[in-house]
């Protein structure tokens, strides 16, 4: 059959150069009267002037072009990149405000948990320590394994974001955050609140925090940069709730009940998330049938293919995830550390306000951030690329600090710059690898973060344990940063704004 439309085909083609244009409408009309539903995918078909002609029948695969009427086959770029994402513009504002709000809400509860420890610490401590030994170090592993799951899994959250849906993805998050906190509120012994606290907690955390950030792009462009600093800005405010209740609560209703309290912000993490709906088209699957049946190896494939590695071949990203890795290792100690380090060296100060200080001046610096990284002369880059400087010097001075004010201006100092760094986390991602890419590129960028905010405050608190004291401790957390921000310094191309990049990929895809 195929056989003989191709001849038909070929008959008509040598009426066509033959015959004057009045003759050249009916052999068309020839054609189209040819069954389409019998042709191959292959077949693309086209007029004589190379416009597009849409024909009943054809598969998906058939793509028509233009080009000097020469088939084309679009092999690696999906349908929905060509044509869904071509076509799609963020509202810019309407729903996304409320998704704005919801996503500051549960956004908000997973920072707060994180950014207060330092008082939670000290509320474990009093429980689980005894005369006998110190236990600076076990007590800083359970915050820093619930961290390290926040930031890790953040990677398997834009995997199953891409593929099970944003919402279905922070939902999950938040159950496991409850079951969590429920479970931590019923530990006895220690060690396990490294799997409660520390694993489902923090697995729960990062299926909310990631697509807490990834939506904001769904709705926004234009002000995608203030967004985020309102989103980000809620992990401030609640911090800064939390860091004044907790120790109330802690001294009338305990750790078990405060932790129970915090499961009850969760569950209001769940309904949040359901208002989540996605706009940017899901991204297809890549795999096919025949790797679906050769065994094993086509299991390594299939994992490859969740996998978007083509945004290591971004030297830009490389050069700034990496340097963001490097700044990370000591980038924690001060929030752990630094209320404890105060009660010892001033007795009678509460350690507890310097938390709240680091979290005011967070939230000022995520507003103040977001509405200047949106200007068209920032270069956000290097707006995080000074705040983490900033921070490594002023970590290794807190043990020059002779009275608790200047602690208190230290505190100001890192939380302002804390918050440079939260909110530029996905603008940057946004501006070096585009719109298609940003959901991994995020999730990595999380991903690696786990390993130095997991290691830096367990390795002062050893210190601490071995040496009796924090200087050297803070000395060593302030040298990471400023090695990972001059590493940012090999970041050579200024991120463009984000508006402009992406209309300039989305006129590539058309012109493809």
């Amino acid at each position: 059959m195929y056989i003989a439309v191709r001849d038909r085909m070929f008959q008509v083609e040598r009426k066509m150069e033959v015959n004057n244009s009045a003759n050249v409408d009916a052999t068309m009309k020839d054609v189209e009267n040819i069954p389409t539903d019998e042709l191959p995918d292959s077949v693309v078909k086209q007029e004589s002037d190379c416009t597009p002609l849409q024909v009943d029948g054809f598969s998906d695969s058939v793509i028509n072009q233009k080009s000097d009427c020469t088939p084309w086959q679009a092999d690696g770029l999906p349908d929905s990149k060509l044509t869904n994402t071509n076509n799609f513009k963020p509202p810019d504002g309407g729903w996304g405000w409320f998704v704005c709000f919801t996503a500051l809400v549960a956004n908000g509860t997973v920072i707060a948990i994180i950014n207060t420890y330092g008082i939670i610490y000290v509320a474990i401590e009093d429980k689980f320590s005894t005369k006998e030994q110190s236990i600076a170090f076990k007590t800083s592993l359970v915050g820093s394994v619930c961290t390290a799951m926040t930031f890790l899994m953040c990677i398997v959250a834009s995997i199953l974001s891409d593929k099970i849906g944003i919402r279905q993805t922070a939902a999950l998050g938040a159950v496991l955050g409850i079951i969590g906190l429920l479970g931590s509120a019923f530990v006895e012994t220690l060690e396990i609140l490294y799997l409660t606290y520390g694993i489902f907690l923090g697995l729960g955390s990062a299926f909310v925090l990631f697509p807490s950030v990834f939506i904001l792009g769904h709705y926004f462009r234009k002000h995608l940069g203030l967004v985020n600093g309102i989103v980000t800005f809620g992990g401030g405010v609640f911090t800064i709730c939390s860091s004044l209740s907790f120790p109330i609560l802690f001294k009338n209703i305990g750790l078990k009940y405060t932790f129970i309290i915090l499961s009850g912000f969760y569950l209001i993490s769940l309904g949040c998330t359901l208002t989540w709906k996605p706009l940017l088209p899901k991204q297809p699957d890549t795999t096919t049938g025949k790797e679906a049946d050769t065994g094993e190896s086509s299991c390594c494939r299939s994992l490859v293919g969740y996998l978007n590695m083509g945004i290591w071949k971004n030297k830009d990203y490389v050069v700034w995830s990496l340097s963001v890795f490097l700044s990370l290792f000591g980038y924690l100690v001060p929030f752990y550390h630094l209320p404890k380090y105060s009660e010892q060296l001033f007795p009678g100060s509460k350690g507890s306000y310097l938390v709240l200080c680091l979290n005011i001046a967070s939230c000022v610096g995520k507003l103040v951030c977001g509405k200047l990284a949106d200007l068209p002369c920032a270069n956000r880059v290097r707006m995080q690329q000074a705040a983490f400087g900033v921070v490594g010097v002023v970590t290794m001075c807190i043990p020059l600090a002779e009275h608790y004010y200047s602690l208190i201006a230290v505190s100001l100092i890192i939380g302002a710059c804390d918050g440079f760094f939260l909110c530029l986390i996905g603008p940057i991602a946004f501006d070096l690898v585009g719109p298609i890419d940003a959901s991994q590129a995020i999730g990595f960028a999380f991903g690696m973060a786990a390993i130095p905010l997991s290691v830096g405050p367990p390795v002062a608190g050893a210190l601490y344990d071995n040496l009796g004291s924090y200087p050297i401790a803070f000395h060593l957390a302030g040298v990471p940063p400023v090695i990972g921000a001059l590493g940012m310094f090999f970041v050579k191309k200024k991120p463009r704004p984000l508006a402009t990049q992406s209309e300039e990929q989305m006129n590539m895809l058309t012109e493809l």
